[in-house]
This record gives structure tokens, sequence and C-alpha cells, in this order.
């Protein structure tokens, strides 16, 4: 009875419950290493079908540095520059993303079809491979045709169409040239690659702008690095030429937009002062045919000098007219454009030289709240306070801009009423004048004035042409993106090895599950965990059946000694 003591040492071949939890744990996933085999094997299999079904995804890098360069011709001309950035990276990455920048890197892809081999369990975009000479004859804009069209080879000449209309399916043969109309679609199929069309279902899809812009934005991924002007683009798409090609055209748009941004002001002026040259040059032409009409016609070649030098003070003063025109010309197309501004756009209109500095300091108020409403605009919608807020102080500031407008015009006309005063009294001294001489001088004056303004605007447009030269980009290509070979997901060994770790615990998970479940009791551990009854030993099946078989043999022994002696 002493050896059913509690507090006695375990029986001779037993380990402490902590020693013998390890080696329970091993002996039982061992009696089931089959069950981990299997589960591995399962999840090796469904990582396959993944990766057979899943489209990889590739990324591709760029970086641009911002800068605002100043370049030797513009620190001799001292052209001051008219688009500053305030907060470069966070307003840039507005503007990248616009609509305008976006379409027009689109568009200088030029990628209207998009061409798709047909697989077993997935399609794969062939760009920039273009198997297929396809002409766009017309195109909907408005409402795109949106079908995909399924194209198998005849043979050399001829072809077949698969597409859906009204939700059936159309089937059509065609030959090469034949112009293929699908509801307010028309194309022609000039040529195809037979040989290796032959054996293979071929996809095409008519792209849209909507429909690549959409993919480019949801793709592109722009991160600040902390600390720097340089901005990091990422482009994710799952065809690894395209995210390239797409990243590359996006960037040298983004540099052509900031190159025209920042030279809007001295192209306005360029142009402006260009249609003002084109009708002065026919005033000039006429004025000078004139002229020369009446040296002939009465023989006068020179004038005294009072006439002259009454001349020369008309030439200085309509000279100095015209120039007060040009600048209240100006002014006036300011007016216009602010006026037409719906709070969206920079005023970039070039004032340097014709305004006084309160207004080319509202100017520039008015351009720096616009970026910031760029930048609000990224996190809050145009209904919300802070949005509004800088509506209001935008109105404010147009208010103030239309009235010092309004100041700068009627100073411009008080200028040109005293300049046309003083031109009144030099006028009335040729009074003392002949007639011929005094035809002579209104000719020779009209031709002079009109020649020394057509140089004038010369001038300036050479001044707006040299700006313009002097104007750097704001923004350099660091690194341009380059071609991807990587998936980067889904990466096979990654699957793989997950798929492994995930059967090898699934099948440790499963086989203690099914004995947590069962309700037999196979060792002295179940026992001493779910009782209070002390053990002393355990009697092993093996020995059992041994002594059944020894006991089963006496047995037997006994029945043969009863039959002899019988």
């Amino acid at each position: 009875m002493d050896n059913l003591d509690t507090g006695q040492q375990p029986a001779p071949g037993f380990n402490t419950p902590r020693e013998l939890s390890y080696r329970k744990v091993l002996e039982i996933i061992l009696c089931r290493w089959y069950w981990i085999l299997y589960t591995t094997i399962t999840t090796l299999i469904l990582a396959g079908v993944i990766l057979s079904y899943t489209a990889p995804i590739y990324s591709t890098e760029a970086s641009v540095k911002f800068e605002e360069k100043r370049s030797e011709i513009s620190e001799i001309m001292n052209v001051r520059n008219v688009y500053d950035r305030s907060d470069k990276l966070l307003s840039e990455q507005f503007v990248i993303r616009s609509r305008e920048v976006l379409s027009h890197a689109i568009s200088r892809l030029n990628y209207p079809i998009s061409f798709y081999d047909e697989g077993i369990i997935k399609n794969t975009e062939l760009y920039p491979i273009a198997p297929i000479n396809i002409i766009i004859i017309a195109q909907d804009t408005v409402h795109p045709n949106t079908n995909t069209f399924k194209f198998i080879a005849n043979s050399a000449h001829d072809f077949s169409l698969f597409y859906t209309r009204n939700d059936n399916i159309v089937q059509q043969s065609f030959r090469i040239g034949d112009t293929i109309s699908v509801e307010k679609l028309k194309f022609k199929i000039k040529g195809f690659k037979y040989s290796r069309l032959k054996k293979e279902t071929m996809n095409f899809h008519f792209n849209t702008t909507e429909e690549l812009i959409d993919r480019v934005d949801t793709g592109l991924k722009m991160n600040e690095n902390k600390n720097t002007n340089i901005l990091t683009f990422n482009q994710i798409d799952e065809n690894a030429s395209f995210a390239k090609d797409i990243l590359n055209t996006l960037l040298d748009e983004y540099v052509a937009y900031d190159m025209e941004q920042k030279t809007t002001s001295a192209s306005q002026t360029i142009s402006f002062i260009g249609r003002l040259q084109a009708d002065m040059a026919a005033v000039v032409k006429l004025s000078g045919g004139n002229f020369e009409k009446f040296k002939i016609s009465s023989r006068m070649l020179d004038i005294p000098g009072t006439t002259k030098k009454i001349t020369e003070q008309l030439e200085s003063l309509e000279k100095e007219k015209s120039k007060v025109r040009l600048e209240g010309l100006m002014i006036l197309q300011l007016e216009r454009d602010i006026l037409d501004n719906k709070n969206t756009n920079a005023i970039n209109l070039n004032l340097q030289g014709t305004a006084d500095p309160l207004l080319i300091g509202l100017l520039n108020q008015f351009n720096t709240l616009l970026i910031k409403k760029q930048e609000q605009l990224i996190t809050y919608k145009p209904s919300a306070s802070s949005i509004q807020e800088i509506n209001n102080h935008l109105g404010q500031l147009k208010s103030s801009i239309i009235s010092n407008v309004n100041a700068q015009l009627k100073k411009n006309k008080q200028a040109i009423h005293f300049i046309d005063q003083q031109a009144d009294h030099i006028t009335g001294s040729f009074n003392r004048i002949p007639t011929a001489e005094r035809e002579y001088v209104n000719l020779q004056s009209d031709f002079d004035v009109n020649q020394k303004v057509y140089s004038y605007l010369s001038e300036k447009k050479l001044e707006a042409q040299i700006s313009k030269a002097a104007v750097t980009p704001g923004v350099v290509i660091v690194d341009r993106a380059m071609l991807s070979t990587a998936p980067l997901t889904p990466i096979p060994q990654k699957t793989f090895a997950t798929a492994i770790l995930m059967g090898i615990f699934s099948g440790v998970g499963l086989i203690f599950f099914v004995r947590f479940i069962n309700p037999h009791i196979h060792d002295v551990e179940s026992i001493v965990s779910m009782t209070k009854v002390p053990v002393i030993g355990v009697i092993r099946r093996l020995a059992i059946n041994r002594q059944e078989d020894i006991q089963h043999q006496r047995k037997s022994n006994m029945d043969i000694q009863d039959a002899i002696f019988y």
C-alpha cells in the first residue's frame, strides 16, 4: 500500500510530464507524417493554380528634381520668372495627375489599339507589338465602342471577326482592305502576320482616353524624399513595357507643360505684338507709297530745317503715343483674362515696365492663392469651408486687380490726351508753311511715325522672344524609367515557400485537431490530466497479447495430456 503514496517517484521508465510532452508531440506528428505530406502537396497545387490565374504586376521607377534655374541670357536680360512655385512637391503632384497632363501624355504615346494573345486561362497584352495593321476611319469619341474583337486568320487574305452586339455574339468574315462598320466605329485591316496568327486567336480592343487615363492614374504612385526636392515615381501595370513607356512619356509631357506654363507670358506678348505688327506693316506700306508718289509728282526732295524740326517733334510725340496705346492694350488684355478667369488658372501676362508694382503684387498674390487652392483640393471637396474661404479671398483680390486696372486705363487715357494736346500745339505752326511743304511734312511724318512704331514693335517682340528663350525648365528628369523583367507580384518563389509552410502547419494542425476530438485514451498523460487517480504502471498491449498466447498454449498442452491419459 505504501507504493500507492502520491508523493512517490514515478515508476522506472517514466519521465516528468514536461519531458514527456515534447516526446509525445514528436511521436504524434511522426505517426501521421503522411497527413503533412498530403496537405503540403495540396497547398503547392493550389499555389500553382493561383499563379497560373493571377496576372503578374510589374513596377518601374523614375525620379525628377525640382529647381528654379536662371540661364545666362536671363541674367543678362534680367528676365523675371512669372511662374514661381510654392510648396513644389505637393502642388506639382496635383499638376502631374491633372487631366490635361495625363491626356497629353496618352496622345503622345499614341496607343489607340490593344492586342491580346488569347490563352487557356488568361489573355496576355502584346504591347508594344501590333501583329495586325488596323487603320481607324471613324470613331465616336463621345460614346466609344467598347467591344473586344476576336480575330481568327482563315488564310493570308481573309479573316473572321467575333464581337458582341446587343448581347449576341456576331461572326463576320472579311478580306484585307474591307471597311468594317460596327455601330459608329469604322476601320480597315490592311494586313496581318499570317505565319504567326494562323494557329492562334488574337483579341484586340480600341482604347479610349478615359480608359487609359484611369489605367495610368490608378497605377501611378509618387513619393517625396524627405529633406530633398526630389520626387520619385512608380508606375504599376500588368505590362512592363507599357509601364516604362507611359511613365517616361508622362515625365516628358510634364517637362513640356512646365515650360509652356513658364513661357505663357512671353508667348502671349509675342502673339499680341505679332498681330499689331501685321496691321502696322500694311499701314507703313500705304503711307510709304503715298509719300513716294508725292515726292515724284511735286519734285520735292527735301524741306527746310524748321520744317524738319517740327516733323521730328511730331514723330517723337506719335511714337510716345503709340507706346502708351500699346501699354493700354496690354492692360485691357489683362482685364479680359481676369474677368474670364474662373479661379482656376494662373494669370501670366508680362506687365514688366507697363504697370505699377502694386498691380504686379496683386497678381502674385492671386497666383499664390490659386496654387494653395489646388493643394487643398487634393484633400478636400470644392464645397469645403477652407476652399470657400480661398475663393472669397480670390474674389477680393480680383476686385482689387480690376480696380487697379481701371485706374491704369484712366491714367493711360490721360497720357494720350496730353500727347494729343502737345501735337495739336505743334501742328498749329504749320499755318506758316506753304501748302506743298505742309502736305510734304504730313506725308513724311505719317511715314516716319508708322515706320518707327513698327520698329518699336519689332524691338518689343525681340525682347519677348529673348525672354522666352531665357526660360529654363523648373524640373529635371534625374532617372528615367527602365524595363522591369521581375514582377512585383506574384513572386513564384515566395508563393511556393508560403504554400509549403501553410501545408506543414495545416497538416500538423489537422493531426492535433483529429486527436483532440477522438474520445479514446491513448496515453498516461491523458489519464493524469483528466483524473486524480495515481498511476502505478502501464501494461503494454504487446505484453497482454503475449500472456494470452502463453495461457492459450498451456491450455492446449493440458488438453493434449488429457487425451493421452485417456
